[in-house]
């Protein structure tokens, strides 16, 4: 098992930070963008096929030797399973959280869209029709924002994706977190469509 938080903020870690939404909500994009930064390693989905308690673990690990390195100030992952265990994360790690949100109709579309193209793959939604599509946006969001309400203002930023000019928000958080970027590079990935079927060549 991880250490307590006690004695793990004892050893000086890099800062960690995890981006939590529901499926199909840009946080492929968010995680993408955050590894643009100079001083910023974000992993997708990196222990997905493990179970809470072991995930916690092999993170533990992972976090030790960066900080042995010494060569990542800012280490994060990206993972929606992770939705569900907020509070246990800050528990373990004293982390902060990215807050990626974007509008149920367009969750619901992704989702349904997304079928289409990858009905049988390991990680795909399943929602048979745009109820129950909804209905991942609604246990998705809902969990998290319950969880995020006992963690420290200070520790959470939110991407919302629903404001009529969103990018300026992503900013807004890649300095609440310390990140170093070029802009330039950031409103590129932002605006790119990060894994969609598009990007992966389907359409």
């Amino acid at each position: 098992m991880p250490t307590t938080p006690q004695t793990y903020s004892s050893i000086n870690p890099p800062r960690i930070f995890f981006i939590v939404s529901a499926p199909r909500s840009g946080s492929t994009m968010m995680a993408s963008v955050l590894n643009s930064c100079h001083n910023c390693t974000c992993d997708v989905e990196p222990f997905s096929e493990l179970a809470f308690q072991r995930r916690l673990t092999e993170l533990h690990k992972l976090i030790q030797h960066k900080r042995l390195l010494a060569s990542t100030p800012l280490y994060g992952q990206k993972d929606p399973a992770y939705y569900a265990s907020i509070k246990d994360l800050y528990a373990y790690f004293r982390c902060d959280f990215i807050y990626v949100i974007r509008p149920k109709v367009a969750v619901v579309k992704s989702i349904m869209r997304w079928q289409e193209y990858f009905p049988k793959t390991r990680h795909a939604i399943t929602a048979d029709t745009p109820q129950d599509a909804e209905l991942i946006w609604e246990e998705y969001n809902y969990t998290i924002m319950d969880a995020l309400i006992e963690i420290p203002d200070d520790k959470v930023g939110i991407v919302n994706l629903g404001l009529d000019d969103p990018f300026p928000k992503v900013l807004v958080v890649l300095d609440w977190l310390g990140a170093k970027y070029k802009v330039d590079k950031v409103k590129e990935l932002f605006e790119r469509g990060i894994n969609s079927p598009e990007e992966r060549g389907f359409v």
